[in-house]
């Protein structure tokens, strides 16, 4: 589809020339002390997203393996932030990864009992 085209003419086209226009500015343009303290980088995130279909799935996998938090992923799409949501999680009962293997706490039968018996 065009993303692949587009992705294409990217990585075979302009990168190359991006990446020496970086170099150049870096070179040319930067002191000493500049070129210990920036770094020049083209974004081209914008032009090479994906559709939304295909980020959120993305998205879905990220944060259900606990490669990203809720929020990270809220972030990459310019939403703002929500309570709970800078935890890591795991799929399955989408547990936060610091409770994933941890055994559930659930009264036993006859245990919590006072009823005398």
């Amino acid at each position: 589809g065009s993303a692949q085209l587009v992705e294409g003419f990217y990585k075979l086209n302009l990168r190359p020339y991006l990446e020496a226009i970086e170099n150049s500015i870096t070179t040319h343009l930067f002191s000493d002390d500049d070129r210990e303290r920036y770094e020049v980088e083209f974004d081209f995130e914008g032009l090479l997203r994906a559709d939304m279909k295909s980020r959120f799935d993305g998205y879905r996998v990220a944060v259900t393996s606990g490669l990203m938090t809720p929020n990270e992923a809220r972030a990459l799409e310019w939403l703002p932030a929500v309570a709970g949501g800078d935890k890591l999680f795991m799929q399955g009962a989408m547990l936060p990864i610091d409770k994933v293997g941890i055994a559930p706490t659930t009264p036993q039968p006859g245990e919590g009992n006072d009823s005398g018996t």
